[in-house]
């Protein structure tokens, strides 16, 4: 249950805000911009704006990076109306017991617009991608493979392309 904390916060900048990982000490994610507003309704959930030149989103090694970055934690939504880029964090890719294995984190630059609703992702505007997985050969859709069938007789491939739209949906639903 969320509780309301901040009905409104606006920092100029420059602007950084991260947290700390209490084992490492090293950041598990960092805010960068010029400008962050902040808002907060009865059920506690956030909806932030970052500007910068660029506003950024550090999470692990995963990037989000553009003008202006938007979040909307009740509707589930970020979004950028503008060019920017990012790369997935790996640890968010490589579950354990899948039949893939991210070896080079998907990147991907637009110079449109960008949603995530927690689900699907969809980008437009003169996209770039790229990125490296190795699968097993063994495994077969819609069943998860070991360790050992992983890495043996793997299939690699490498994602490089481009398009106009792209839209990406995952198996399972981030919150």
């Amino acid at each position: 249950n969320k509780q309301q904390w901040i009905d409104h916060l606006q920092m100029d900048g420059p602007v950084e805000i991260q947290k700390p990982e209490p084992q490492s000490g090293k950041s598990s994610w960092k805010i960068q911009g010029t400008q962050l507003v902040l808002t907060t309704d009865k059920a506690g959930n956030a909806d932030v704006q970052i500007d910068g030149t660029p506003a950024q989103i550090h999470l692990a090694d995963g990037l989000l990076k553009g003008k202006t970055i938007r979040v909307d934690q009740a509707q589930n939504l970020v979004w950028m109306n503008d060019p920017g880029e990012f790369t997935v964090p790996l640890a968010a890719l490589n579950r354990r017991n899948s039949s893939v294995e991210w070896f080079k984190a998907p990147f991907c630059k637009w110079n449109g617009r960008m949603q995530f609703d927690g689900e699907t992702c969809e980008i437009r505007g003169d996209i770039q991608y790229e990125g490296g997985f190795r699968t097993s050969p063994n495994s077969r859709p819609g069943t998860l493979a070991t360790t050992s069938e992983r890495t043996a007789n793997p299939s690699f491939w490498w994602l490089v392309g481009r398009s106009n739209v792209l839209r990406v949906k995952l198996d399972d639903k981030l919150d």
